[in-house]
């Protein structure tokens, strides 16, 4: 259950950060968020290795890699893409913050030093990539922002779900 409000808070986020149009003449950060996407999927392909959990990761980066492939034909689309992954990986490390905290049990779990330094990490991936992106030049029709942004957010839910079946949990 709190993946999925998770996912709904990012794709909330999402819509938020992409609404406003930049005004002519604002740089485009596309650069920042390909490398924000890039180490967020090694900093979790990193967590799977000390953490013994690596197919688990690597399930849980695919949407990270379909957005990074829509960069090579569609930069501005990938930014849209992008940025519900950002706000849901930056709202799953506060989660694991808050119970480390003692203040939530949104996730829980054992968690060593080498993956409690890594959730630094992802998040200032997640919020370098949301900075990226935030105020880019996008396509100026909502309905295909909203699919985008729907789609990704549906994507990752679905992988942090499968992520967890038993099947690829023991792998």
């Amino acid at each position: 259950m709190a993946v999925i409000i998770i996912a709904g808070l990012a794709a909330i986020g999402a819509f938020l950060i992409l609404l406003p149009s930049p005004p002519r003449g604002v740089s485009g950060r596309y650069g920042l968020v390909a490398v924000a996407l890039a180490a967020l999927a090694v900093a979790l392909l990193l967590v799977g290795v000390v953490s013994n959990t690596f197919v688990r990761h690597v399930v849980q980066i695919v949407p990270l890699i379909a957005a990074l492939a829509t960069w090579s034909w569609r930069r501005e689309w990938a930014v849209i893409a992008a940025a519900p992954l950002f706000v849901f990986w930056l709202l799953v490390m506060v989660s694991i913050w808050l119970f480390l905290l003692g203040i939530a049990r949104i996730f829980t779990g054992t968690f060593t030093s080498a993956e409690i330094a890594l959730t630094v990490v992802i998040a200032l991936s997640a919020a370098a990539g949301l900075f990226g992106t935030f105020r880019q030049q996008h396509p100026s029709s909502l309905g295909p922002k909203a699919a985008v942004v729907l789609g990704f957010t549906m994507l990752q839910l679905g992988a942090m779900v499968i992520s967890f079946l038993p099947a690829v949990a023991r792998r």
